[in-house]
């Protein structure tokens, strides 16, 4: 449907180029005459050649004044310009001036780059400090393929470990692990070392509240035994 339109236009523009010179030219006369908006007379004039070529002179001035003054209020101000970095310099400031400063700006930083390159440390450092995988004759490609391989291999073995390892309840029966099932070891450890604080308190309370040994002797519970006794001979 949508090219039907064009098609009209097309057959338009070639059954006025079959019309006779001399009425298109006062067909383009007549319109300049009695003209309103010059880009309509510039749009027909460009629909062929003969009509082109038929063009007043001063249409296309005022086609373009007109477009001039359509589109001028609607450009964008200076400001808005310099916020999109189209512009360089603010209002007021020289552009030349903007230019020698982004160029100054720009030669320093290369000046710069210059300078961290040749301050940067060489390959063989950077493999001695461990900062670079593999060798200065192994690619860090190759070095980072075989560090994932190696990690892949650590990872595997760990798996088959962990699924080789024995339960809790068999290490639970073998006494290496004490607690039963569903109590955390950490408090298992926690209850035996106060088990052990308690035993030790009251070996320690009976310790102290023993009878000395003179009240021993005085209760004939301990018997002094002498060297020169004639007993001992016995």
């Amino acid at each position: 449907m949508e090219d039907e339109p064009a098609a009209g236009a097309g057959s338009a523009n070639t059954q006025l180029s079959v019309l006779p010179e001399d009425m298109l030219e006062a067909l383009v006369l007549t319109l300049n005459q009695c003209l309103r908006r010059p880009q309509a007379l510039v749009a027909l004039t460009s629909t062929c050649h003969v009509l082109h070529s038929l063009r007043p002179q001063r249409l296309q001035k005022d086609s373009v004044r007109d477009q001039l003054s359509f589109s001028l209020p609607r450009r964008p101000s200076s400001l808005e310009l310099v916020c999109q970095g189209i512009f360089k310099a603010p209002p007021g400031v020289n552009a030349h001036f903007v230019e020698a400063r982004e160029e100054l700006r720009r030669e320093m930083t290369r000046n710069s780059l210059f300078a961290s390159f040749k301050r940067r440390p060489s390959a063989e450092v950077l493999h001695q400090k461990g900062i670079m995988k593999g060798s200065a004759s192994v690619s860090s490609r190759v070095a980072a393929a075989c560090e994932l391989l190696q990690r892949e291999m650590t990872k595997v073995s760990m798996r088959q470990s962990l699924e080789s390892r024995p339960s809790l309840g068999s290490l639970q029966d073998k006494g290496i692990v004490k607690g039963q099932r569903g109590v955390s070891p950490c408090l298992v450890q926690q209850s035996e070392a106060l088990m052990r604080a308690m035993a030790k308190d009251r070996v320690t309370h009976t310790l102290g509240a023993r009878p000395s040994l003179a009240d021993l002797e005085s209760q004939g519970i301990l018997v002094e035994i002498h060297a020169d006794d004639p007993a001992d001979g016995r």
